[in-house]
């Protein structure tokens, strides 16, 4: 009988002491999972800096023969001719306001080519978004960017958030599903970076103080300048 009151007094303190360590071992998982991130940011950041940024340009070809297929021309060229012009702005953007690296820009049609790092494959693009094929890089180390919509940040997801329908990337840390519209910078498998990396920059899009181009682009690059000098001294 003592025995019996012994072991259901000791359950408590048992279950307490299993959940403490339950606890422990997610604060260290925690711990480490922030520590891997940070010397992730620091090399990236550093890669960059004496790599290139190279800028993803969509062409939305796929949508825009669809509206020709169906006959709507007026509204394929409407599209066309929209996107030609915010392309344009970004080009501008770049060349005016960013100074921290090298920037090349290319369209979406070669995103593969970037993926699979055959850089020689790909034609990039001039200042006035002419194919260009005079245009080489011979940086190894490279980060990329694009206007778009930030990825939710969940433990694990599949997500086709890239300007190529049907792309598909996979992260694995934690956060809240809440996404933003802007600049956003990726790795070479379009991939969002994440913190420190001070990797987008918001658009606000509908929102009265609504972001232009040539500003994100101008927070971008301050934004890299200071993560870089925090990590280089």
């Amino acid at each position: 009988m003592k025995r019996f009151l012994i072991l259901i007094l000791l359950i408590p303190i048992i279950s307490f002491a299993q959940e403490e360590k339950v606890v422990n071992h997610k604060r260290k998982n925690i711990k480490k999972t922030k520590e891997e991130a940070k010397i992730k940011a620091e090399n990236q950041i550093l890669d960059l800096k004496n790599g290139v940024l190279i800028v993803r340009l969509s062409t939305k070809k796929k949508s825009i023969a669809a509206m020709r297929k169906a006959n709507k021309n007026k509204l394929a060229d409407k599209t066309e001719s929209k996107l030609h012009t915010r392309n344009q702005h970004i080009i501008n953007a770049f060349r005016t306001n960013f100074n921290f690296c090298p920037v090349y820009f290319f369209y979406s049609d070669y995103s593969k080519h970037i993926k699979n790092n055959q850089l020689d494959s790909v034609v990039f693009l001039n200042d006035s978004l002419q194919l260009d094929f005079n245009i080489k890089i011979n940086a190894k180390k490279f980060l990329t960017a694009e206007l778009g919509i930030t990825e939710p940040d969940n433990k694990k997801y599949s997500s086709t958030t890239g300007i190529e329908k049907g792309e598909k990337t996979t992260t694995y840390y934690g956060g809240s599903g809440v996404t933003i519209t802007g600049l956003i910078m990726k790795d070479q498998q379009f991939e969002q970076l994440r913190k420190p990396f001070p990797y987008y920059i918001r658009e606000f899009v509908g929102l009265p103080f609504h972001r232009a181009i040539h500003k994100m682009v101008i927070k971008m690059n301050n934004d890299l300048k200071r993560f870089y000098l925090k990590v280089s001294h």
